[in-house]
């Protein structure tokens, strides 16, 4: 018996060692897409570390067919790519343990994998968030296992680890029976005999929750599971008819994210971006030098470059739209609670002059009426947060006792908001996930609705005004509203806050109270007055922006809708809204790889200039492999169970200070603001290949001055940065090269839609790998192509790309190539290209019988027919 077992595991191995793994091919609908599963581990199969890691300590066993507890033979359930995992707080890498079963083997009976020792083979881990004191968060590490069937499981065997778990059928919310604990070792499989199984019990879903930590918070590589089918009914249906989303056109689908200082009146005219307004605004930590702002709180700053340039599509974040200094938008005395738009009261009641009229000095009204010709508003989104009048008491005592943590705006009143607290959940309590527990910010939307939505016909009866306050509907200002922002803040409860981090933290179910609520009261449950629907059908409820690109957050939104709302499908919120940015400290995808290639997702690559903390840094959305690791395992849930909702992805970028942890390191030849625009260019079209709807790069400008984060980090993702001029005695704004990067990508794809890729991202190898994506619309058609590298200015590779046709045209005549403003390049010993503009740098070749070859570097080349 133990001579087969070594002969088949022999053979095992070597069958292993001669998988390939798969290139990346086209979709169906021309979108990049590698073969990887549905819950986001590629299906490459990996080949056996080089060093071979000891062979697990399984005792032998003669192989069972029945169960001993009766009612069918036990099978290795299949797991890859048939079930969904999920972290049940929806930011965490339960899905890393799933491997294919090819891989995983049959441990039970003695054949299962020996090589999950590979120092960068994933696994489940809760290292990084463990390691951020967050300790509150440690009841959260519990895993779901959708397993689509109903089993009577038997056994479950666990590779690795170092962590105590506990094991649990029923739920998949609540109900949960314990069936087992089991210490878990390294370097072998851990096996746990379930237990109070009776002969009728049968599960859908597996709860494995981290009862303790071990010194690597690891709660294993891979898992199997052993039981016998009881029913293959599954409660969730999955929708029977696809309803595409259609494919935006490039203006409408690339923003950015600003803030209410970067453009004045004329200049604020296009463009999406992510608005932080500051004039009510909490995000200074001190307020604003009166010398700066006019009498209608407008910032005195004139930038030097027109951002309507570049960006299509505004994204206004107003975190507490009802604050400024000592001035607040609630009478919280008039007729048991009021709304304050127009004029703003002064906090302490005593002065109710018209200190700021919200409705027509704020940039809404501004955009609104503008007479600029070939100006599009898209409005989208304005995003709503915390306010001081919905602190949980909690917070409103701390304040009163203590000021706001670390000396900024320390003034005692409880409104006074600080920074740490605007991100609190607007309830009493800790936690809650009761829709009636967030009636007040439910109201709050529905008034933001009323007011600057598109009905006119909203009952009055139904607004909460302060005392003399202009009753106005319909206004017709925001079509669309962010609830919150980064929900699961997981981040929060730090040394300087203990115990704070439950007062930030949204658990999916909770959030899915919150936006239930302020997506229509509750299915009208609660009180008339509540939930944006009730006020403006046609206003769309984004979701806000999960900071763990990770489908997870959104399966346990809809669990909780399907138990609370009646229908799995039955969710409050119009869109799927993500951040993702191509870093180490908190990268979704493959890290780069130079020193240590077992991992065999991240063969042959190699990525120039580590840094002494390590690969802490920014790099490319290719080496980040940000398609198939990212954005395609959203895509596949979305397309499986919610195939009528857009994906947003609103925050992504690039810091050019190396010091930042998503900073760029230089690459040889090109100043880090070329590389931004670069990378932020290439990621761009990466996110349009997939079915994206929107994008929206971080940020405008840079936030370097004393408004801004103290890690560095976001600090220098902006296009544009600050200078003082002496002369005027006012802070200007200076376009980074990246600026005229996306300007030139935006013009150049304007009135085009993504069409096809015809040369595919090769992740296995991106040494010198080209890229040829296809654009089309408006009378033209693009090939955007370039090399993912990341070897410097000086790498280069022939790339031919046949044209003929497209558009109508035939094999000859010529094409424009346009590349990118690059001073590196152009203002190399004063050359005459060394002239900054969007329009990019433009030359005419022929076609040579329909074929046009072209030079690709890092930065981008569209050829243009």
């Amino acid at each position: 018996m133990w001579f087969q077992f070594c002969i088949i595991n022999f053979l095992l191995i070597s069958i292993l060692s001669c998988f390939k793994k798969r290139d990346v091919q086209v979709r169906s609908d021309n979108s990049l897409k590698s073969e990887s599963s549905f819950n986001g581990s590629p299906t490459k199969t990996p080949t056996p570390s080089s060093t071979p890691t000891a062979t697990p300590t399984i005792t032998p066993k003669t192989p069972t067919t029945t169960t001993p507890n009766g009612g069918g033979g036990i099978k290795k359930i299949e797991l890859y790519d048939k079930i969904v995992a999920v972290h049940e707080s929806g930011s965490g890498w339960v899905r890393n343990i799933l491997k294919p079963e090819s891989m995983v083997g049959d441990p039970r009976n003695n054949q299962g994998g020996n090589y999950f020792g590979a120092d960068n083979l994933k696994e489940w881990s809760e290292r990084h968030r463990a390691s951020q004191n967050v300790s509150f968060l440690r009841k959260y590490f519990k895993g779901l296992f959708d397993l689509r069937k109903f089993y009577k499981l038997a056994e479950i065997y666990i590779y690795g680890g170092d962590s105590r778990l506990e094991f649990f059928i029923g739920g998949p919310l609540d109900n949960w029976t314990s069936v087992g604990q089991l210490q878990l070792a390294p370097a072998q499989w851990n096996k746990v005999v379930l237990s109070n199984i009776s002969a009728s019990t049968g599960t859908r879903y597996l709860r494995i929750s981290i009862n303790q930590l071990g010194n690597n918070a690891s709660a294993g590589k891979a898992i199997a599971i052993y039981g016998s089918e009881v029913d293959t009914s599954a409660r969730i249906p999955i929708p029977s008819v696809s309803i595409r989303v259609p494919r935006p056109l490039m203006e409408d689908f690339l923003g950015t994210n600003t803030f209410v200082d970067v453009v004045s009146n004329q200049n604020f005219t296009t463009g999406e971006s992510k608005h932080f307004t500051n004039c009510t605004f909490n995000n200074f930590p001190v307020t604003p030098d009166p010398a700066y702002l006019d009498q209608n709180c407008n910032l005195k700053v004139y930038p030097t470059f027109k951002a309507e340039e570049v960006f299509t599509a505004l994204r206004n974040y107003t975190w507490s739209i009802f604050f400024y200094g000592d001035k607040q938008g609630y009478d919280e005395n008039y007729q048991g609670g009021g709304y304050v738009f127009q004029p703003l009261y002064q906090s302490n009641g005593s002065n109710t002059a018209a200190t700021w009229d919200f409705d027509y000095s704020f940039f809404y009204h501004r955009k609104k009426n503008s007479n600029v010709s070939n100006t599009k508003f898209l409005n989208t989104p304005d995003i709503l947060r915390n306010t001081p009048f919905l602190y949980p008491d909690y917070i409103k005592n701390k304040i009163a006792a203590n000021g706001c943590p670390g000396g900024s705006w320390t003034n005692q009143y409880w409104g006074e908001m600080c920074p740490h607290f605007s991100e609190t959940k607007p309830i009493r309590g800790s936690y809650s996930e009761k829709p009636s527990d967030y009636f007040e910010f439910s109201r709050l939307a529905f008034n933001l609705a009323a007011r600057y939505g598109s009905n006119p016909n909203v009952a009055t009866n139904l607004l909460s005004l302060g005392q003399g306050q202009v009753v106005r509907k319909g206004l017709g200002y925001i079509k669309d509203l962010e609830i919150w922002n980064e929900p699961d803040a997981w981040w929060h409860g730090t040394e300087q806050e203990p115990g704070l981090g439950d007062y930030s933290f949204f658990h999916p179910r909770e959030f899915a109270a919150l936006m239930s609520a302020t997506f229509d009261g509750h299915k009208g449950q609660l009180p008339a007055g509540t939930g944006m629907k009730k006020a403006d059908p046609n206003i769309l409820t984004i979701p806000a922006g999960i900071a763990t690109a990770q489908f997870d957050y959104y399966y346990m939104m809809a669990l909780w809708s399907e138990k609370n709302r009646g229908n799995f499908n039955d969710t409050p919120f119009d869109v799927l809204n993500f951040h993702h940015y191509s870093m180490t400290s908190c990268s979704m995808g493959f890290y780069p790889d130079s020193t240590n290639d077992n991992d065999p997702n991240t063969d042959n690559e190699t990525y120039p200039n580590p840094n002494s903390n390590g690969w802490k840094c920014g790099f490319s959305p290719e080496y980040d492999h940000v398609g198939p690791n990212v954005i395609e395992p959203i895509i596949n849930f979305r397309d499986r169970f919610m195939p009528d909702k857009p994906i947003w992805i609103t925050e992504y970028g690039y810091d050019t200070d190396p010091n930042s942890p998503q900073g760029i390191k230089p690459l040889p030849g090109f100043s880090n603001e070329e590389v931004q625009g670069i990378w932020n260019a290439r990621a761009a079209m990466i996110f349009a290949s997939y079915n994206i709807s929107r994008v929206n790069q971080f940020m405008v400008r840079e936030n370097k001055d004393n408004h801004g984060w103290d890690s560095g980090l976001w600090n220098t993702s902006g296009v544009s940065k600050f200078y003082y001029s002496a002369s005027d005695n006012l802070q200007h704004y200076e376009a980074k090269t990246s600026y005229y990067h996306m300007g030139a990508l935006l013009k150049i794809l304007k009135g085009s839609k993504f069409e096809a890729v015809i040369d595919p991202i090769n992740y296995r190898n991106l040494n010198q790998d080209s890229v040829v994506m296809k654009f089309s619309g408006g009378g033209k058609t693009i090939w955007a192509v370039w090399l993912s590298s990341s070897k410097g200015i000086n790498e280069t590779k022939a790339v031919t790309v046949n044209v003929a046709g497209s558009g109508g045209g035939s094999g000859s005549g010529n094409v424009e190539l346009v590349r990118f403003y690059l001073p590196s390049l152009d203002c190399s010993g004063g050359g005459a290209n060394c002239h900054p503009s969007v329009d990019g740098v433009k030359t005419t070749v022929a076609l040579q019988n329909g074929n046009v070859t072209v030079n690709a570097k890092e930065y981008p080349i569209f050829i243009v027919k």
